[in-house]
């Protein structure tokens, strides 16, 4: 049954008498955000956590599992024969089954992969089409990265860019606003890089979470870490949480954001667990590498 996929715990001895065709998921690492919470007290039981579930593929891997195929709706392969460049049909591909197989694993399966169905926000935002459950979703690639981020109850965005990438005074000018730049033309070329890439995605996470895109200029957003997260010129925004964390994939280094929206928890524990996919028969491991936040 290719709607029934194998998660593992991290370091588990795997034993898979099923199809070698299919996906399988690793749990990398998780932790709690509001660890310290007040948890509600409802006739003396608490609240359980909330939680956020991330999963990222190595696209090329994930597409090796070729009975993931059966869980695209014929909308997905229209929407993808119209893609003529094979790497950016790929990566979508990739992208669309991830989020199929993640949305059902968050609602315990009661939906099958293939019966999700999906619209748009006036603003572009893809969400669930009624009366499917209302599961968060926010999705990111980049080349050899896959990413979906979900959850039933809290607001979330995700990025994923290659930190080896050009960096000139240009770019930085045009998506960082004045404290942004002193702060990253004071670095050294690599750590520069690595830093925009930072804020970068930490912009795209955050503009993703308000479901906005590029409508608002990354200039004036400031991500710096002594800033109320984001804060927006002179405006008083929410507090987002941020979860970074590296992918190496080969020679190339990602670094990927999770942006979460904490006043949707009501300042309850939010478990976020990160979980690698890999596919049949693969040895290597995406390797995820949470940063220091």
């Amino acid at each position: 049954d290719s709607r029934d996929p194998i998660v593992a715990p991290a370091g588990a001895k795997r034993t898979d008498r099923r199809s070698s065709t299919r996906p399988r998921f690793i749990e990398s690492w998780q932790k709690t955000i509001n660890a310290h919470a007040e948890q509600g007290d409802n006739d003396g039981v608490l609240d359980e956590k909330l939680h956020v579930t991330v999963w990222v593929a190595q696209t090329s891997s994930l597409l090796r599992a070729h009975s993931s195929f059966k869980l695209l709706t014929e909308q997905d392969r229209n929407a993808l024969k119209r893609m003529r460049v094979r790497a950016a049909r790929d990566s979508a591909m990739a992208a669309k089954i991830l989020l199929r197989l993640g949305l059902s694993l968050s609602v315990n399966r009661s939906v099958t992969p293939d019966e999700w169905r999906f619209e748009k926000t006036p603003m572009g935002k893809p969400i669930i089409s009624s009366p499917l459950p209302g599961v968060n979703f926010n999705i990111s690639h980049a080349d050899a990265v896959t990413i979906v981020a979900v959850s039933s109850n809290l607001k979330l965005g995700v990025d994923v860019e290659s930190i080896d990438q050009d960096l000139t005074e240009d770019v930085v000018a045009g998506f960082c606003n004045a404290r942004e730049q002193a702060a990253l033309l004071g670095l050294p070329q690599t750590q520069r890089a690595r830093e925009f890439i930072r804020l970068w995605t930490h912009k795209e996470a955050y503009t993703k979470l308000l479901g906005c895109g590029h409508s608002i200029e990354f200039s004036s957003i400031d991500c710096l870490p002594d800033a109320t997260h984001p804060r927006r010129d002179a405006e008083s925004t929410p507090s987002i949480h941020f979860e970074g964390f590296y992918v190496p994939v080969g020679r190339v280094l990602y670094y990927a954001s999770l942006a979460i929206d904490p006043a949707s928890s009501s300042l309850k524990p939010v478990n976020v667990r990160l979980v690698n996919v890999i596919g049949p028969d693969d040895t290597t491991n995406v390797s995820t590498i949470p940063t220091v936040s």
